[in-house]
């Protein structure tokens, strides 16, 4: 990656298969269609630059793409050649792992570090989401690494359309990743989560590891129009359409998250959605939570915790609040 000011070396890509078989009858190394993909961020303090790539030599027929976009093709090898990349960088953005309406997904064997969400899970939002009804089902999600981004595995916010079976395990969550489970949601999203296993985790230095927030950042997830706006594009006013406040309350139940071992943490648990449509039958066994302070939990019904260990800096017990039938918390 270049600007005009500046040049960046981008190495390490991936090699295609070395192991196909040779061409020119044999004279030749191992041949094919070879695929070299890179990964990389620019901040958006270089938003005023003109950047570029630059290839030494390619040997030869090659395409080059940019999130998405083919920038050309070139017949020939050997030479040097570049592309410009100013109008196709998402600048100060990396890529995430979304998982949204789909089914029968396997994700595994990932090492990530961008500056979203990771690994998340979603399903439609809003009114529209809901009118779709497209949930996300049948997902495994398995041994991978996650190092710097807003969350570990992430549910939501876009929750419209619900979750059925999700199977996430093997993971290794490192600071400074704020959150290591994260479910979020809003009052307008609605759908139902179920059926979710979360276990085996490996959280080192992660602020929070079990966050739930049903409200979550308001700024953002209520849309409205601004008064007096005329002329509008028609999907603004889908967005802005008004969800019933019954469809609207987001509900997770059935959740079994177990063996658990967290060290470095700031908070154990922060978990509050809705007394009308609290977090229902969450199963925890085997967690092992090393934090400053222990937290809160808000808005649960009939959560039960065993060989649960939760050791804090300044004494506390996690605070159960506004809940019915939690049991088996130290």
């Amino acid at each position: 990656m270049a600007t005009a000011e500046r040049a960046t070396r981008l190495d390490r890509c991936s090699p295609f298969d070395a192991t196909n078989p040779t061409g020119g009858a044999g004279a030749f190394l191992p041949s094919c269609v070879g695929w070299y993909r890179k990964h990389f961020v620019v901040s958006a303090a270089d938003k005023h630059r003109r950047i570029f790539v630059q290839f030494d030599g390619v040997m030869a027929n090659s395409d080059v793409w940019i999130n998405g976009t083919l920038l050309g093709h070139r017949p020939y090898g050997y030479v040097s050649f570049r592309y410009e990349l100013t109008g196709h960088i998402r600048f100060g953005v990396s890529a995430d792992i979304d998982i949204d309406s789909s089914s029968f997904v396997l994700v595994e064997h990932c090492d990530i570090s961008v500056n979203d969400y990771a690994l998340c899970l979603k399903a439609g939002r809003d009114a529209d989401g809901l009118r779709v009804n497209r949930p996300t089902t049948d997902v495994v999600i398995r041994d991978s690494t996650v190092r710097a981004e807003a969350a570990g595995i992430t549910i939501g916010s876009e929750t419209s359309d619900g979750f059925r079976r999700i199977d996430v395990y093997g993971l290794h969550v490192y600071r400074p990743v704020p959150s290591g489970i994260l479910f979020k949601s809003a009052h307008t999203r609605g759908g139902v989560a179920r059926e979710i296993k979360i276990h085996d985790l490996d959280l080192e230095g992660v602020a929070v590891p079990v966050r739930i927030n049903m409200n979550w950042n308001p700024s953002y997830s209520y849309a409205t129009l601004p008064p007096g706006m005329k002329n509008v594009p028609d999907y603004w006013n889908v967005l802005a359409e008004k969800v019933p406040e019954a469809q609207g309350r987001p509900r997770f139940r059935d959740v079994k998250i177990w063996n658990i071992k967290a060290t470095g943490a700031k908070r154990a648990f922060s978990v509050k959605a809705y007394q009308d449509a609290p977090l229902v039958e969450f199963d925890f066994d085997n967690i092992h939570i090393q934090a400053q302070t222990a937290g809160t939990i808000r808005d649960a019904k009939d959560w039960k915790f065993t060989r649960t260990m939760i050791v804090t800096a300044d004494g506390t017990h996690v605070q159960v609040l506004d809940s019915t039938t939690v049991t088996g918390l130290p």
